[in-house]
């Protein structure tokens, strides 16, 4: 299921609205803050489990200046991050601002509550990976990791490791059993815009292939 599934309507619909008179004016011009993370946003279910718990972690170690009201109450409220309430009340503030309105014919954007959806009902594919797994994706210390990892190209199997991509099958149809530097550093480059991805739950295509191509053994 993909994320608008997974966390209900994000969007109320626009459609049927009248463009003559103000109503349609402003039904036509509405933007959602559902409208614009769409199905980046992380999922209910045991699956995201520890994702919501991660990210209620972020939220406590958010500072309380800057933060809206309901957050803000969050974080006051559930401090102990091993409870699971925490947890779901931070789900429930994300599926509530999925309706809210970002900008319309008569208001401005609201960027600050943008900001926090992103922030908190969205989880990098870099942040749900274990920390210690994490090579490093800008020096060449982890170069033997990414050759390593480019070398599971040759077996790799997209029925339990996802299916490959362009970039991915590319490398693969011009592989080399003794690969150089040019080939190391593209599957480094390759993870390090696949990390910066939503994670949309562990059978998702592209998180399964940072799994097998972007960790340390």
């Amino acid at each position: 299921m993909n994320g608008l599934a997974k966390v209900g309507t994000l969007l109320t619909a626009t459609t049927g609205a009248s463009g003559i008179g103000v109503g349609g004016v402003y039904y036509v011009s509405l933007e959602t803050i559902g409208s614009l993370v769409k199905d980046d946003v992380l999922g209910e279910g045991e699956d995201f489990n520890e994702s919501w718990k991660s990210q209620h972690k972020k939220l406590l170690d958010a500072s309380k200046e800057g933060l809206s009201s309901k957050l803000a109450s969050i974080k006051e409220k559930y401090t102990d991050n091993n409870n699971s309430e925490g947890h779901k009340a931070l789900a429930s503030w994300c599926k509530d601002t999925y309706s809210q309105t970002y900008k319309n014919a008569f208001s401005s954007e609201n960027k600050s509550l943008l900001a926090e959806a992103k922030k908190y009902c969205i989880q990098s594919i870099k942040e749900r990976t274990e920390s210690g797994k994490i090579p490093n994706l800008t020096a060449d210390t982890d170069s033997s990791t990414f050759t390593n990892n480019y070398k599971k190209l040759n077996n790799h199997n997209e029925d339990t490791s996802g299916k490959l991509d362009d970039t991915l099958l590319a490398l693969k149809k011009t592989y080399k059993d003794s690969p150089t530097e040019t080939e190391w550093k593209a599957i480094r480059s390759w993870c390090s815009v696949a990390f910066e991805k939503a994670f949309k739950g562990s059978k998702d295509n592209l998180f399964l292939l940072t799994q097998a191509f972007c960790k340390k053994a």
